[in-house]
């Protein structure tokens, strides 16, 4: 199992009598944060979302296909998440509760997962800043069902899809984002997202885990502002599956944006990885630390140790506050099973792991506290530098038995 660590024409075709029609303002410009910060880049494939015409389901209206491929449909938002990018999923488009979750063998595993609007208003999306470029598509032998010119936005706006409140997609450094504009007067509280597909939805360290049948996908904790004035919001879970916000006190009189920082990216190799902990520092890079048996599993050069070693191996990853790049990726390991259950950061951006080893020749290094490995399986504790290149210590730590380490902290001096 792979780990997941874990946004001046508007649409064409005709809208049903109630749903409400685009406006006639044909520039959406995307909100920026309390630093000034534009939130929006186009630098990656799926960095854009094209208009349905024919090309795929008839109930998406336009789509990008990234991974995760993301389909915005009239009752929601669905994502098609894939272990190998296949880049097409012509008519596919599943019922969120279609799994594609394959057997252990399989080189490509998927699934799907549906973001529906609970209690909003009927809401057709529609396309956002159009970009200079179309694309055609020529399916099969068959001409009437090739498709030309269709056009390409840059966003994809559900407006007033609760009372006030706007919703935007867009793409940030190769990820699909999105924000609540809630105009003067809106009521946050209004907001409720349900989630198909999943099974379970829980809170974790003020962001929201969705727990899968092939890993988890994780959405950090939201910002709120007001112009450059930051306003606290929280996600709060709702009935089974089902998300919204509390904000504390805010100027009703301004316009506030509620802007969840959202990143969903595999990590893994050939066979089974597991991701164990993880922990953020204060740039918002992610440390991941678990469990590979992959050869194969993204090591960087210049870390730590790039050459698998046994059964199993712990590794740390280090990723880019943007989920786009690992700035290091390193295993840990020797000839038997070794394991990472935990990982804490201090401000320096050393990374603390604790887990099991059945390694005799575990990377210890020289005057730490035991570097004889006894018993069964033993702790061990570790401190990675910055840049995943060198232990500054490691150790065992255990008895005769079986001995294992499933949690560390660190306090202000760098004790573990």
């Amino acid at each position: 199992m792979t780990v997941v660590v874990l946004t001046a024409l508007f649409f064409s075709a005709s809208i049903p009598a109630g749903l409400s029609p685009p406006r006639d303002d044909a520039t959406y410009s995307f909100a920026s944060g309390p630093d000034g910060k534009a939130l929006h880049a186009l630098d990656s494939v799926g960095g854009y979302f094209t208009e349905n015409r024919g090309q795929v389901n008839s109930a998406v209206r336009y789509y990008s296909r990234g991974n995760p491929a993301v389909a915005f449909r009239d009752d929601g938002v669905m994502f098609v998440v894939t272990e190998a990018d296949k880049g097409d999923h012509g008519d596919a488009w599943p019922e969120p509760t279609d799994r594609f979750t394959a057997d252990e063998t399989a080189t490509t595993k998927s699934f799907a997962y549906m973001l529906r609007f609970e209690g909003a208003g009927k809401v057709v999306p529609v396309g956002i800043n159009r970009l200079p470029f179309n694309s055609n598509f020529f399916i099969g032998n068959v001409p009437d069902r090739w498709r030309t010119d269709v056009p390409n936005y840059q966003g994809i706006l559900y407006r007033d899809l609760y009372d006030g409140i706007d919703l935007a997609y867009h793409v940030e450094f190769g990820r699909v984002k999105y924000e609540f504009i809630l105009h003067p007067g809106a009521d946050p509280s209004s907001i409720t997202t349900g989630y198909e597909g999943v099974d379970d939805v829980v809170m974790q360290g003020g962001g929201l885990v969705l727990q899968t049948g092939t890993g988890e996908i994780r959405d950090s904790a939201p910002i709120a502002y007001q112009g450059v004035d930051e306003v606290q919001c929280a996600f709060a879970l709702r009935e089974h599956r089902q998300v919204g916000f509390d904000c504390e006190p805010w100027d009703r009189s301004r316009e506030l944006v509620i802007d969840p920082l959202v990143y969903s990216t595999y990590l893994g190799g050939g066979l089974t990885d597991e991701g164990w902990s993880i922990a953020i520092d204060a740039a918002g890079d992610a440390y991941v630390t678990g469990e590979t048996r992959s050869t194969d599993f993204p090591v960087t050069p210049g870390a730590f140790d790039t050459t698998f070693q046994g059964e199993s191996d712990a590794f740390v990853a280090k990723l880019d506050p943007t989920g786009s790049s690992l700035i290091y990726c390193t295993y840990l390991g020797g000839v038997h099973g070794d394991v990472g259950h935990a990982i804490a950061i201090d401000s320096a951006g050393d990374a603390y792991f604790t887990g099991d080893t059945y390694s005799a020749d575990f990377p210890v290094t020289p005057g730490a506290f035991d570097t004889t490995f006894a018993g069964i399986f033993n702790v061990f504790v570790a401190e990675l530098n910055p840049t995943g290149s060198s232990l500054i210590y490691s150790t065992y730590l255990g008895g005769n038995g079986g001995n294992g380490g499933w949690s560390i902290a660190i306090d202000a001096a760098g004790d573990a």
